[in-house]
């Protein structure tokens, strides 16, 4: 955890302050669509001896409730013969019962373990999964895709952001940035870590990344790859952010696959 005194919010605290309906906006490429309802949930701890808790876990789609097992955390979302076209089985890290929050001018330092199944949407380019992610509200009660997460597209293990920036312009996407870390393969571990200053002034706001050990970025400043744009690690008018793992999937232009897809989650660093 960081020596910087974090801000914590109390899971009820925080399932009143979110309408749920407004936290789906988490698309990695386009607006928000019609989705089915998230639901909040406590998540189930079996033998897990993890300094870190997940007071507050969110299911959408008939996904299955995170159980964290042997200090693993499972993300599944089960086989259905017609799935929504997003689904997702998240855990928000706290201390004991209270999520912590991040605010600009933080450094957030996230690692983990990640294992899974995602076949051969893990792939396809139309397909995204949302494995870690930074995401909260603005100030003005409004949720837009977040500022900074990790996740598996077209074979790739990435970091991706910059498409909830107040002047994304969504015909262009003159504000989105992919960074590609290392390639996705089923039932391969990869060990990456995050670390980033969150700032909504892109001189100052930047992302180090290690995957395996070995570092692939180094105070990297995101820069957008159309019109070479420089979104920040935090959005202007943000409040604050809430660090969550998981799986959250979606699929755009593809149909979504019928078969089971799981994430194993062994965190090592939060904070």
């Amino acid at each position: 955890m960081s020596r910087r005194k974090l801000a914590t919010l109390t899971a009820a605290g925080f399932l009143a302050a979110v309408p749920l309906c407004a936290m789906s906006a988490a698309n990695q490429s386009a607006p928000a669509t019609a989705a089915a309802s998230i639901e909040s949930v406590r998540a189930s701890s079996l033998n897990c001896s993890s300094p870190f808790t997940a007071p507050y876990a969110q299911v959408q789609g008939a996904a299955s409730v995170p159980v964290c097992a042997n200090d693993t955390w499972i993300y599944d979302v089960p086989a259905s013969r017609s799935p929504d076209s997003v689904r997702r089985t998240e855990t928000h890290w706290g201390t004991g019962n209270a999520i912590v929050q991040y605010r600009e001018g933080q450094t957030v330092d996230h690692e983990a373990i990640y294992t899974g199944e995602l076949g051969q949407a893990g792939q396809d380019d139309d397909d995204w999964h949302v494995l870690w992610q930074m995401h909260g509200p603005f100030k003005n009660g409004a949720w837009h895709s977040p500022a900074l997460s990790l996740s598996v597209r077209h074979g790739q293990v990435r970091l991706v952001g910059g498409s909830g920036h107040p002047n994304q312009d969504w015909k262009n996407r003159n504000y989105e940035w992919v960074a590609p870390l290392t390639t996705w393969t089923d039932g391969k571990p990869v060990r990456v870590r995050v670390r980033s200053y969150l700032s909504s002034d892109p001189s100052r706001g930047w992302v180090s990344a290690w995957v395996d050990g070995r570092q692939v970025l180094n105070q990297w400043h995101p820069t957008s790859y159309r019109g070479g744009n420089r979104p920040g690690t935090f959005y202007p008018g943000m409040d604050y952010v809430v660090s969550r793992n998981g799986l959250y999937r979606g699929s755009q232009g593809a149909t979504s696959p019928t078969y089971r897809q799981v994430v194993s989650v062994r965190l090592l660093r939060a904070g």
